[in-house]
Formats: C-alpha cells, structure tokens, sequence
C-alpha cells in the first residue's frame, strides 16, 4: 500500500530526530524547504507538521517556524488519561483537527495525558473505541459522535458513573454535557450581513449530516426571513455526492464546478457554506470559470481553520473559539473526574466571530 505523502514526511522527519540530526529545541527546515525536498503542496506539509505538532513531536512558534519538542515521559500517573474520540479519518481536514490540538494541550496543563483516536466515520469502529476505552483505566473521556446510532453503550458507561463530555453534537437519547458553538447566531449574523449588502440571491451549501450543520442552517433560513428575502430551495445545496459520510459531507473539485455552474445560471449573487472547506473549494471553482470574487460572487465560510491563510485569499468566515471550547471541554471533565459526574449537566454554548476578508463585495 502506497505511503501518503504527508506520512512520508512524518517518518522523515522522526528519522532525522532519532538519528540525532535535530536535537530539542533545534529549527526544523521551512515550510518552503520541506516542499521542496519532498515536491509536494504546501497544504500536505501543514499537514504533516500539525500531525506531529498533535503528538508532540514539535512545537510551532507563529512567524519562527517549527521545533523539536522536548521529551517528556509518554504517561503521567495511573489513572489520569483523558480519551479524545474524533469522527473523522487521520489525515482529514476539519475542525475536529482543530479542537484535538487545543484539547492535548489543555490536557496536559491539567496534569493529564491526552489519548488520541480516530474512528474514520465509522459506527463499528467507534464501538470498538468506546468499548477500549471503557475497559481501561481511562479517567474520562471527551466523544465527538459520529452519530446517535452508539448512544447504547454511551448510555451504559453513564450508568457506571464514567465521565463523559460530548465534543460539537449533542445527543438527544442522554443528559450528557456538550460543548459547541453557537451555530445559529453564526449563521444569522453571517447572512443577516450579506443581505444588508444588497445581496438578494443567496444559495447555501453544506451536508444536512449533524445538528451542527441544521444549526447552521436554521441561522441561514431566519436570517433570509427576517431580511425580508423569500427563501428559494433552487439555490440549496445539502448533500453531496460520495462513498463514505466523510466524502458525502464535503465538496470535491469537480462537484465544486457543477454545483457553481447550475447556481449561477439561478442567479446567485452570494453563498453562505457551512464550512471553510466548502468555501475554498468554490473558490477554486470561481477561478476557473473566470467568476470573479467579489465582484461577481461572495462567499462566506464558517470555522476559520488556520490552514486557509496560506492561501492569497482572506476568507470572509464565521470564526469558531477552538481554544475556548476545547478549554470548557476539558475543565468540564477533569470538574466530572474529580467532583463527580453530576457537578455539570448544563451545556456550554460558545459565541462565534463574524469576520470580513476580501471574498465579500
């Protein structure tokens, strides 16, 4: 089976540390360099560098560059291991990156080591996970679900009093805390904002697969009514083409281009996606159908994922707190682990940011 790139790069780059050829605390080669050496994107080294960045394997300093990280022991004492269960695959671009990043690290200022797992969008494979982690000397856990279809064996291990914080999608079937975003007013400020504009024909784009996503959604819909501007399900796109839930949640290139040529044959004028990536892939797609941004079409994401700025564009988005929301997700549950599960219920709602980059006209 061929290595991918970015892993490729992983490998490397450990080799060279474990060879001695970078020391702690040593500059590790640029962005640019490590392109160069491995002829690949940009894109697929930030890839890389994030991945090992999660392990602590290096530490980046915004502006300098990246480091080896000092080494530490791999386990704190028995018993203070906090699990991360993400939805998505390793190597798959998404918030979820972005809240394990932060999630490690307040971890770790908590005094407990952080366990990092993947479940690749798969409900068996996310059984086999909660199943592990029950079985082990795990002091909680924080569990982005893919779905509610393993809300059984969430709700046993909650019977058994073992702490449990839920990561972006609340499941209806149990009183488990969740933090997220405040989705809704994201996406009403958002679309509010290109109406006040003088936008008129504003599509929406983005898989209807998670509360999250109606959320936003919903935020969409209030905002063209309260506009003034009568909704037209011609410029709705909520689901995509693809095999697995991952590739049906996103947007490939080609899509990209079918869906933006039948939009704009509607006359649309703006698009509001529910995610940064939806967004950048449209963008794409602009260019090379010579739409020009923003003259001709504005977009708007949402997550403001920090691999976007390595792009000539500045992205008009609705900006998610990661750090804040990993930090509640985490202070919940070392309160549950050290208080006792019924310290917190409630649930924790996080404000979002409405920013203006250069795809808004």
């Amino acid at each position: 089976m061929t290595i991918p790139v970015y892993q490729t790069i992983i490998n490397t780059i450990q080799e060279w540390i474990q060879k001695g050829k970078f020391q702690s605390n040593d500059k590790l080669p640029s962005e640019t360099q490590l392109m160069e050496e491995f002829s690949t994107s940009r894109i697929t080294v930030i890839r890389a560098l994030k991945e090992m960045e999660l392990k602590g394997i290096i530490y980046r300093l915004k502006g300098k560059g990246s480091f080896v990280a000092e080494e530490k022991p791999r386990y704190p004492s028995e018993g203070r291991v906090i699990s991360l269960v993400l939805p998505h695959k390793v190597d798959f671009f998404s918030g979820g990156q972005q809240y394990a990043h932060q999630i490690y690290s307040s971890c770790q200022e908590r005094g407990y080591l952080c366990s990092l797992h993947y479940s690749d969008q798969s409900t068996r494979k996310e059984r086999q996970i909660l199943e592990e982690i029950e079985g082990h000397n795990v002091a909680g856990a924080i569990i982005y679900p893919i779905s509610n279809r393993n809300a059984a064996i969430l709700s046993r291990m909650s019977i058994k009093g073992f702490p449990m914080v839920l990561l972006d999608r609340k499941l209806e079937e149990l009183s488990l805390p969740v933090v997220t975003s405040d989705n809704f007013q994201g996406a009403l400020k958002a679309v509010t904002y290109l109406a006040e504009r003088g936008h008129k024909r504003i599509g929406f784009i983005g898989a209807k697969d998670s509360d999250v996503v109606s959320e936003r959604y919903r935020g969409y819909c209030y905002a063209l009514t309260d506009s003034g501007i009568p909704m037209d399900m011609d410029l709705l796109i909520t689901q995509f083409t693809g095999n697995t839930e991952d590739e049906r949640s996103q947007l490939d290139e080609n899509e990209a281009l079918h869906i933006l040529k039948k939009l704009r044959k509607k006359n649309i004028s703006a698009i509001f996606c529910v995610n940064d990536l939806i967004a950048y892939r449209l963008l794409m797609a602009a260019q090379k159908l010579n739409i020009s941004v923003p003259e001709e079409l504005s977009l708007v994401g949402f997550d403001n994922l920090k691999y976007m700025d390595d792009t000539s564009w500045k992205l008009t988005t609705v900006a998610q707190d990661f750090e804040s929301i990993a930090r509640g997700c985490v202070s919940i549950l070392v309160d549950m682990i050290e208080k006792g599960v019924e310290t917190h219920v409630e649930d924790m709602i996080v404000p979002t940011r409405f920013l203006k980059g250069n795809t808004l006209g």
